[in-house]
Order: C-alpha cells, then sequence, then structure tokens
C-alpha cells in the first residue's frame, strides 16, 4: 500500500510541474528558474504530505493492529 500512496504523490507532482512548466518556459533569469523550482519543491511536497496523512493515519496503524 505504501507504494500505491507514492506512486500517487509522483504522479500528482508530476501534473503539478506540468501545469506549471508553460508560465516559465523560456525564462532565462536565474530568479525566474529558481522561482519555478522552489514553487514545484513546496508544492510537491505539499501533495505528498496531504496525500501520507491517511496513509499513516488508517493504513499504517490498521497493519499494527493485524
Amino acid at each position: 500500500m505504501f507504494y500505491f500512496f507514492l506512486a500517487l504523490s509522483i504522479l500528482a507532482s508530476a501534473l503539478f510541474v506540468k501545469s506549471y512548466y508553460p508560465d516559465f518556459r523560456g525564462s532565462t533569469d536565474l530568479f525566474s528558474i529558481l522561482g519555478f523550482i522552489l514553487i514545484c519543491a513546496i508544492g510537491s511536497l505539499f501533495f505528498t504530505i496531504l496525500i501520507f496523512i491517511p496513509y499513516y493515519l488508517f493504513y499504517n496503524n490498521i497493519l499494527k493492529i493485524q
């Protein structure tokens, strides 16, 4: 089940990066490039936290009981 949530997290992060890439395509200044990397990193971390909360609250606790 962990791998399912991991794959779901990677998919959400990839779709987030794909949706923001056209806004930053063609940027040549360092500020825009670092801003894109920062936005993608924070967005990916946010999605990962949101996706893994149910895993650790429900699925991980259910597996420990059995």
